[in-house]
């Protein structure tokens, strides 16, 4: 069987058509009408979504036939860029996606300016680890990204009377069409905590972990399909949830100053640990189980004492 017999077949100007019109008024529920440039954004993700699950589907059924071994790419940032203009290339169909659209009166670039970067990595590390995964799906291995998924990524600048201010890079304001997220699969993850060092009743020494908290970590599944439409694998994006309530007010300025002990928070939540790439003399870059310490004292929590 060759690669291209294994992939759904591709769709022609009518299905695309079809399927971005059922998307605006099932999946949006909208008139086309009164649809806004974002929410036509989502219509054509959710159809390009369409072929990406199907082939993420068939790649998965097809490892675990063959038994293979997979490969894990643990990075703290995957700087992936726009997804529908690389989607569309990568499976083939971005003229097809053009044409669909101008028959509709819709400019594909459009479009394509309505999506935000999602904001997963910052530099060039973050470039690099997210083209390892390209590279892994075009060369059809089995390969898959683990990361965070962080709500805010590093920032968003603004020039103010001549001076740079960080303003929170919203990119998931208006949500993401190319996460699937898997409550299913949630799992705990403690941190914090001391040591206390003591014995059994045998008299071996026997440390104790103490004082720890609890986050929810939810994976989100964002497919990555390769050059040609070979195939996809799946980007398991870690978004951490915290166990009670996150209310707390979200602010720059508390991020960008220098770490306090007095901002220690007195418990955890997923806006300490998600919400920004942090980068800078004195703050952890990202987060990871042993740098959660760092992070929570270069934020402010107001409301969540």
């Amino acid at each position: 069987m060759g690669v291209t017999d294994r992939l759904p077949s591709t769709p022609g100007l009518p299905d695309l058509s079809d399927s971005v019109r059922r998307h605006v008024r099932y999946s949006l529920g909208r008139n086309w009408r009164e649809l806004s440039p974002q929410s036509l954004f989502h219509a054509v993700a959710f159809s390009v979504r369409e072929r990406l699950l199907d082939a993420m589907l068939e790649t998965e059924t097809r490892f675990e036939q063959a038994d293979a071994k997979r490969l894990y790419y643990l990075s703290l940032e995957f700087l992936m860029g726009r997804s529908l203009r690389n989607n569309l290339y990568n499976l083939g169909i971005h003229d097809l996606c053009r044409d669909a659209l101008r028959s509709m009166g819709v400019d594909l670039q459009d479009v394509e300016e309505c999506e935000p970067d999602a904001a997963l990595g910052n530099g060039g590390l973050g470039r690099l680890a997210a083209c390892f995964l390209d590279s892994l799906a075009t060369l059809d291995m089995p390969g898959y990204g683990v990361g965070i998924n962080y709500e805010y990524g590093l920032f968003k600048q603004e020039i103010i009377n001549g001076y740079q201010k960080e303003q929170p890079d919203s990119w998931l304001a208006n949500g993401t069409p190319w996460e699937i997220e898997r409550p299913d699969e949630a799992c705990i993850i403690p941190v914090y905590g001391r040591i206390e060092h003591a014995v059994d009743r045998a008299g071996q020494y026997n440390p104790m972990w103490m004082d720890w908290k609890v986050v929810i970590g939810i994976p989100h599944d964002m497919p990555i399909v390769g050059y040609g439409g070979r195939r996809s694998i799946s980007c398991d994006s870690i978004r951490l949830v915290p166990r009670m309530s996150s209310t707390c007010r979200y602010s720059t300025t508390a991020i960008t100053s220098k770490p306090s002990s007095k901002r220690w928070p007195p418990r955890l939540s997923r806006k300490s640990c998600t919400r920004q790439i942090r980068s800078g003399p004195g703050r952890s870059y990202a987060c990871s189980t042993n740098t959660f310490s760092s992070l929570a004292r270069s934020e402010t929590l107001s409301g969540d004492t």
